[in-house]
């Protein structure tokens, strides 16, 4: 199930009391879409996913975190994604290419939307080492996933893939959250910079590989002083 706001389905239009919901999941010989629409406050019609095999019981348990892009939600598949419209009175798959895509393990994977308003796909493995994250980009007019760039984060030992997890992507910012646990000298949460190519820690907590939900918020300097000043009490002079 995925929930949208009105912002990723139409910039255009403000996004205040809008959202669609899309459900997806499997009849017996096909995969089915259903939506809701809250300015409507009513169901489409039950559609069909017509591009592609019906997908699995597994594909289906581990679609993940899904992101809303120019109307069309995304989820990663094995070595593509699923790509359905929700700007249509009824969900409309949309065609995505066969393969192009990575098939690491789930925590190893993650789709984001780039500033410039393209979709990527990232990556991360045990390179040399240490943590090693690419991310792809999908170019709607060639129809394919570019392979962007790769980068070694050298500072962060790892003694195997698994101590990563890729958790969340800040569109704004262009920056990557992941956590690194078991298998890891440096357990805790870090921040990757895609543009400078820094990486901050944010939190040295050696549980993190363990949340089970992870929320990245991005804020400027100005809203964020606003939202302390909103929180604190000053004495009265």
């Amino acid at each position: 199930m995925h929930i949208a706001h009105r912002r990723r389905l139409d910039p255009q239009r403000p996004p205040w009391n809008f959202f669609r919901v899309l459900i997806v999941y499997n009849r017996d010989r096909f995969t089915a879409l259903l939506s809701y629409s809250s300015d409507t406050s009513s169901w489409s019609v039950e559609a069909k996913k017509v591009s592609g095999p019906k997908l699995t019981a597994w594909d289906l348990r581990k679609l993940g975190q899904g992101i809303v892009l120019g109307g069309v939600a995304y989820w990663l598949l094995r070595r593509t994604a699923l790509a359905v419209r929700l700007d249509t009175p009824e969900p409309t798959q949309t065609r995505m290419p066969p393969d192009g895509v990575p098939n690491p393990l789930q925590q190893l994977r993650l789709l984001g939307v780039m500033p410039d308003g393209k979709l990527c796909f990232f990556d991360a493995a045990h390179g040399g080492g240490c943590v090693s994250v690419a991310w792809t980009v999908f170019e709607t007019s060639a129809g394919e996933w570019v392979m962007e760039h790769s980068i070694r984060l050298t500072r962060l030992k790892i003694r195997c893939a698994v101590a990563i997890n890729l958790r969340w992507f800040c569109d704004k910012g262009a920056i990557i959250l992941f956590t690194l646990g078991r298998g890891s000298r440096n357990r805790g949460t870090y921040a990757l910079n895609l543009a400078t190519k820094k990486v901050d820690k944010l939190d040295d907590s050696v549980d993190c590989d363990s949340w089970r939900n992870f929320v990245g918020y991005e804020m400027d300097g100005a809203a964020y002083l606003k939202s302390i000043a909103c929180h604190s009490s000053f004495p009265s002079v």
